[in-house]
């Protein structure tokens, strides 16, 4: 067959993906299909894979969540969460910091948190099922003092820590936060709960925007409790009323904004005034790849390097 004379330049497609169009219909410079790709530097590469850590796994447990942080020592730490306990990794080998077994189950994903003192660090961590735990750098993880109840979520803001979607004495309070003490992660009491039960729906996450602002993610609904110097330690605002986060772990904070898959498949971004859907070019094909059973497994990455 005749090749011809005029050369028609194909330009890789690195705008991204378009599922939301027919195929003759999508714009020069998208992919109309694909997995496991991204586009960086105009480039289209294989998703960089995961890669161990050790050559031997921390345990048998199912690894529920993890955390890095630097303490008030400027020492890095990672630290992981299972379904039964926790784990550091130090000197290129993983060790137990696990004080009372946790009971979770693969549906309890572990979250943390970090307070940080003039000369101590503090990481706090809860999983849905067992009383708040806390790790000082030493040791092991032990219960967090003061008798915080169960929590989903846990954030830190104003110089508090606040707990989402608490349960209480074996009952669960799914539009209620607990905030503890100024500058106290022990001080703990039921003045200082909040209840957000005005959408009717249940608290998924929360998570700082600021040392002063943290959102709240419900099932169908965002809010914001901004720290005051009032006789309560927040005050509460409803900005939106679009899809909540799928899971705790799926919320990525990128610099000062969330970002997170939402429960109708649509991805989302929140800034603290508005929350706005930006994922509708890739909608259908989360809706149709998620197994949306394990929905609540899903956790969310940010690589501030690539900015991805």
């Amino acid at each position: 067959m005749p090749r011809g004379t005029v050369r028609i330049p194909l330009d890789p497609p690195t705008r991204g993906l378009r599922v939301d169009l027919p195929k003759h219909e999508i714009p020069d410079g998208f992919l109309s299909g694909g997995q496991n790709v991204l586009c960086r530097d105009g480039d289209i590469l294989v998703r960089p894979g995961q890669i161990p850590i050790t050559a031997t796994a921390p345990s048998s447990e199912r690894v529920m969540g993890g955390f890095f942080y630097e303490d008030h020592t400027q020492t890095e730490r990672l630290l992981i969460g299972t379904t039964a306990g926790f784990y550091l990794y130090s000197g290129g080998s993983w060790g137990a910091v696990t004080g009372s077994a946790l009971t979770g189950t693969v549906d309890n994903q572990v979250q943390f948190t970090v307070y940080p003192f003039a000369n101590s660090t503090r990481v706090l961590a809860v999983n849905d099922k067992d009383a708040p735990q806390v790790y000082t750098g030493t040791g092991n993880f032990a219960a967090l003092a003061g008798s915080p109840p169960i929590a989903k979520d846990i954030t830190v803001a104003f110089e508090r820590v606040v707990l989402g979607n608490v349960t209480i004495g074996g009952t669960r309070q799914s539009s209620s936060l607990w905030i503890s003490g100024f500058q106290d992660t022990t001080a703990w009491s039921a003045l200082r709960e909040v209840n957000l039960p005005d959408a009717k729906d249940s608290i998924v996450a929360v998570r700082s925007l600021n040392p002063q602002v943290f959102a709240v993610y419900k099932d169908w609904s965002q809010w914001v409790g901004i720290g005051t110097g009032g006789l309560f330690p927040f005050v509460f605002e409803k900005r939106g009323q679009q899809a909540g986060p799928v899971s705790p772990a799926c919320v990525v904070q990128a610099e000062s904004v969330h970002y997170y898959i939402g429960q109708d498949g649509n991805v989302y971004r929140f800034d603290g005034d508005q929350c706005v859907a930006i994922g509708g070019t890739i909608k259908r094909l989360i809706q149709s790849d998620m197994y949306w059973v394990n929905r609540g497994h899903t956790h969310g990455f940010f690589d501030p390097l690539n900015r991805e």
